[in-house]
């Protein structure tokens, strides 16, 4: 009888812990940033970043759930537990790590500039000496761009979402703009407004400010979170779904 009623003691635990579900995990992104992240007709969240955040929750055995959250309150939210994780282009910095956590790197970023192609300058030193330069707020770029050279040189103008960078950029209300390469690059080739734009410059690499990569943020001192979600980003890199979605999004873009 104790055997019996062990075993089906046994088989209950089973069955229950079976039946627990998945837990859930709230993502965050400020989705203005194609093709990392955007926001579909349908209104669900979509980009490269997203595609990698659902990947890693497939492997890691998460239910995720995404977010559109300005840019600006992303890590100030993301400190008072609003949601669990932020994945957004976010550069992995010393200066961010002092408020939050980080996962490894899923992307390798550098800047671009943008101008009017009849522009007469190039965006060296002496190049952008009077000029308006726009970039978003709160990025890595604008942190660039307040480095003391530039200091007298140029008029920094930052705007909430890099829609308002581009769209004074067309209205000529400034003369050229910094922003993540492959954001630039995609607004170049998909937006009617940008056939009067190229890029000029050699892209910017710069780990000191621009950051080591992006990586996924967590709240400080959630380490179970993390573990899953590091573990998770090197399945994908093993067995090739993260080169898959690369692909997808970057094209032409030669994988490091």
């Amino acid at each position: 009888m104790k055997k019996i009623l062990i075993g089906c003691l046994a088989l209950l635990l089973c069955a229950t812990i079976q039946a627990q579900p998945q837990k859930v995990i709230k993502f965050a992104s400020e989705a203005t940033y194609p093709p990392f992240e955007f926001v579909q007709p349908s209104g669900e969240l979509a980009g490269f970043d997203i595609d990698i955040a659902r990947a890693i929750c497939a492997k890691a055995e998460l239910t995720c759930t995404f977010s559109n959250q300005p840019w600006e309150s992303l890590i100030p939210a993301l400190r008072l537990g609003k949601f669990d994780a932020v994945i957004s282009s976010m550069d992995i910095t010393d200066e961010r790590k002092k408020q939050v956590d980080f996962s490894e790197s899923y992307f390798s970023p550098s800047g671009s500039f943008v101008t009017h192609k009849d522009a007469k300058f190039s965006p060296t030193l002496a190049g952008l000496k009077g000029k308006t330069v726009g970039v978003q707020k709160g990025t890595t770029f604008e942190k660039y761009l307040g480095q003391p050279q530039y200091k007298d040189v140029i008029k920094l103008k930052t705007y909430t979402n890099f829609q308002g960078v581009t769209m004074d950029l067309k209205a000529g209300r400034s003369d050229i703009i910094l922003a993540d390469t492959p954001i630039v690059e995609d607004w170049l080739k998909n937006s009617d407004e940008s056939k009067n734009f190229i890029m000029v410059g050699d892209p910017i690499h710069d780990p000191k400010i621009l950051g080591v990569g992006f990586g996924i943020a967590l709240k400080k001192g959630n380490t179970e979170l993390l573990e899953k979600i590091n573990q998770g980003l090197a399945e994908i890199k093993k067995d090739g779904t993260y080169q898959k979605i690369f692909q997808q999004y970057f094209p032409h873009t030669k994988l490091d």
